[in-house]
């Protein structure tokens, strides 16, 4: 496997909420997305600096650290809220919005984590899983 993809951002992870619905007057409905979880994933989006083709297969490993000011709790895992699926999912959005890949299909590994540390900081390294 040869990495393609490796960036560390200091930014506190949102997680992917469930879709928001809205009605307008003319009886219309709209489902959107939180402009918080938006902006986590344009970030994530314009730390994209590669594109992958199309027929690959990726390996994806995420890492999110979460700040804490007791440093016993520094390396340790984070067992609370938001859940490492909704996290995930954020991410992958984001990197789909930057263009990293077209669609998430490709991503056939998945290896994510969540701890506590100094900082908020997200890790998101990609691998090409091509045999």
């Amino acid at each position: 496997m040869k990495l393609i993809f490796h960036k560390q951002i200091d930014v506190r992870a949102i997680a992917k909420p469930r879709p928001r619905f809205k009605v307008t007057q003319k009886g219309q409905v709209w489902t959107y997305t939180p402009a918080n979880c938006k902006k986590f994933e344009q970030v994530i989006a314009d730390t994209v600096d590669v594109k992958v083709k199309g027929s690959s297969s990726v390996m994806l490993e995420v890492y999110f650290f979460f700040k804490s000011y007791s440093k016993r709790l520094w390396g340790k895992r984070h067992n609370k809220r938001p859940d490492l699926d909704n996290l995930v999912k954020s991410v992958m959005d984001g990197l789909q919005q930057g263009g990293f890949y077209a669609d998430d299909a490709i991503v056939t590994e998945l290896l994510a984590s969540k701890f506590y540390h100094e900082k908020n900081l997200v890790e998101i390294k990609a691998w090409d899983n091509e045999q």
